[in-house]
């Protein structure tokens, strides 16, 4: 098979095809997608210090072509920092490629929004479900005792000792709260390999 990778400022693309930062990538599944379809490197949407107010209808195909009014991302940044990039920088990773931030204003400015909004109000969280039963990504997780979803499964993969590990998005509350479920099975919450910032 041909190399078609290259070289750029010292990254490497496996090839020099890249998805561009529109409604393809609008999220991380999404990017998951892309880099499982074969793209060089993993691109998000373009991201900026507030969610687009996307107007509808806002693509159209016309004599040879397509356009797309979109401005940038329609999700806050607050989701991209607190749920998406987990999933895109693991599918890049998982992939060996870079991950590309396109971004509408400085990282700065995006992470000091942030800060002044206040802390994320959800989180990546690696956890078990001790089921036969295949949970799927993009599942719904519930509050133990409640019907409203608090989050989502994000990834899924077979546990060596049965069940299933996942990395499940659920916010800041719920997990405080200690118990969410799956269906009608509880999520064991695995420590976070890693210490977050008071």
């Amino acid at each position: 098979m041909a190399d078609l990778s290259v070289q750029i400022h010292g990254l490497t693309f496996r090839n020099p095809v890249i998805p561009a930062a529109g409604p393809n990538v609008r999220d991380g599944i999404r990017v998951v997608e892309a880099v499982h379809g074969g793209c060089g490197a993993a691109l998000s949407k373009t991201i900026s210090v507030d969610a687009a107010p996307v107007p509808m209808p806002h693509m159209a195909e016309v004599r040879g072509g397509f356009i797309n009014t979109e401005l940038w991302s329609e999700m806050p940044p607050e989701r991209w920092l607190a749920t998406e990039f987990a999933i895109c920088r693991a599918a890049a990773d998982e992939a060996g490629i870079p991950l590309i931030c396109s971004l509408g204003y400085t990282g700065q400015e995006i992470v000091a929004r942030t800060h002044y909004l206040g802390k994320v109000k959800r989180r990546t969280q690696l956890a078990h479900i001790a089921s036969s039963e295949a949970p799927k990504p993009g599942d719904d997780i519930f509050s133990a005792d409640g019907n409203e979803p608090v989050g989502k499964l994000v990834r899924v993969a077979t546990a060596p000792q049965g069940g299933f590990d996942v990395l499940a998005e659920i916010r800041l509350g719920s997990l405080e709260a200690g118990r969410v479920r799956w269906n009608s099975t509880e999520l064991e919450i695995s420590e976070l390999p890693y210490s977050l910032a008071s």
